[in-house]
């Protein structure tokens, strides 16, 4: 049987499944193509454009990130959060849901600007 949670525990845990939704809402669908000259290319199939050549070293670890964490499976994910509130699960979701400081993240570099994460 799940411990019994606060109100405030509540609330916070409404609010960090409500930050993952606002994030998986904004992800395109992503698609690896082929590139003109053979590069793998990271496409938007809903504009049906490309987002990003993948290339470098770390080029198999982030294209086989993409191919297993798409638009749908993190769709799968939220209802698997939402779900878990109420169960033995939900101190995992917590842990889960902080460790991607959503609430309160961190400044992102670009450039010579600072901007927030979902700017």
């Amino acid at each position: 049987m799940a411990k019994r949670i606060t109100v405030q525990e509540n609330a916070r845990y409404d609010a960090l499944v409500s930050a993952f939704r606002q994030l998986v809402r904004g992800v395109p669908r992503l698609d690896i193509r082929e590139g003109a000259d053979g590069q793998p290319v990271v496409v938007d199939t809903g504009l049906d454009q490309p987002v990003f050549v993948a290339c470098g070293v770390w080029q198999p670890k982030v294209l086989r990130y993409l191919t297993h964490l798409q638009h749908d499976s993190l769709i799968k994910l939220l209802g698997l959060l939402e779900a878990a509130r109420g169960t033995d699960a939900r101190r995992e979701a917590v842990t889960f849901l902080e460790s991607l400081r959503l609430i309160d993240p961190p400044a992102i570099r670009t450039g010579h600007r600072v901007q927030g994460p979902l700017e």
